[in-house]
């Protein structure tokens, strides 16, 4: 009991150092912090921003009953970084912090292109309680808020379901790389390829390597449900540019599929004369899990790489492989 009045006594103090002590103090394992969740949410209004920042991720650990107090950390009176930390808690809560949607639409509308980004993820994990507000975020005109509804959308996947005509409104008005947002949403969340999946292997073909690489991380997003752009994929692992060819790596792994052709594919891109690009390579191979032991003697050959990472990811994966070997 000694203990508690201490930490709550730290909390109500005015002093910035005071508070930062029995916020700490309730970061521990063993602390409970139900019984000082008033004062834990009254340090949202602190003047110090670590005050502040600390208090959110003091409120993580309560998680539902937090909700109320992170609402107040997604409002626009709090900085930026404040915001963001807001945001990843309410991820981490998933849908039991559907009250936080209206806070969080707004994050999107935010200037901080990271804040619209961890807010996505924020509204994605909600689940369906985000669906009517993302709906209504995709009448926006600014396109940055537009893309970050459709991306949150596609996380929700079958429950948005009844989003699917606005986001089929929004591709056909849209540039392109909205419209590839659009299609990788609308085969997320009909479960269907054939939906989004034809225009994303188009763009492969795009002139703009810009686009190239955004079809390519797009067509990752799908995973398994992009296995027939497998052929596509593979044919931007020798593209001129060098980071639409680790681009092209990096989905194959997260394509997710066990198939010989992957693997020759990125066995092939790990000889590559760029070290980003056997790096991706690597990584990519990793996403094949066990299935991956088969090209063990090309991982191999990479511990004596020029670049030190990228024989220290070869090392890590073969080695996560002797691992799973051993089980």
């Amino acid at each position: 009991m000694a203990e508690e009045r201490q930490v709550g006594e730290l909390l109500e103090s005015p002093a910035e150092s005071d508070r930062l002590i029995g916020l700490a103090q309730l970061m521990s394992p063993e602390a409970e912090v139900g019984p000082h969740l008033a004062s834990v949410m009254s340090c949202l209004r602190h003047e110090s921003e670590p005050v502040r920042h600390l208090a959110v991720a003091v409120l993580g650990r309560v998680r539902p009953p937090a909700v109320m107090g992170l609402l107040e950390a997604l409002g626009k009176t709090q900085t930026v970084p404040v915001r963001m930390a807001a945001a990843a808690v309410v991820a981490g809560i998933g849908a039991d912090a559907s009250q936080a949607v209206p806070e969080l639409c707004r994050c999107l509308t935010s200037e901080d292109e990271s804040l619209r980004s961890v807010a996505s993820v924020a509204l994605g994990k909600v689940g369906a309680g985000s669906v009517e507000g993302l709906r209504r975020m995709l009448q926006f005109s600014d396109l940055a808020v537009v893309t970050c509804a459709v991306n949150s959308l596609a996380m929700v996947g079958t429950a948005a379901a009844a989003a699917i005509p606005d986001i089929r409104a929004v591709g056909s008005r849209s540039p392109v790389l909205l419209q590839l947002a659009c299609a990788t949403a609308l085969a997320s969340i009909s479960g269907d390829p054939g939906s989004g999946l034809p225009m994303l292997r188009a763009a492969l073909g795009s002139a703009d390597p810009a686009i190239r690489k955004a079809a390519l991380g797009r067509i990752a997003q799908l995973g398994p449900l992009a296995k027939d752009a497998i052929p596509d994929v593979g044919r931007l692992v020798r593209d001129p540019e060098k980071s639409v060819r680790a681009e092209a790596c990096l989905s194959l792994g997260r394509i997710r599929t066990q198939e010989n052709q992957v693997g020759h594919i990125l066995a092939e891109a790990m000889a590559d004369v760029e070290a980003e690009v056997r790096m991706c390579a690597i990584i990519g191979m990793s996403g094949m899990g066990d299935f991956a032991k088969s090209w063990d003697a090309h991982l191999r050959a990479r511990f004596d790489d020029p670049d030190e990472n990228v024989a220290a990811a070869a090392k890590a994966l073969v080695g996560t492989l002797q691992g799973i070997d051993r089980r």
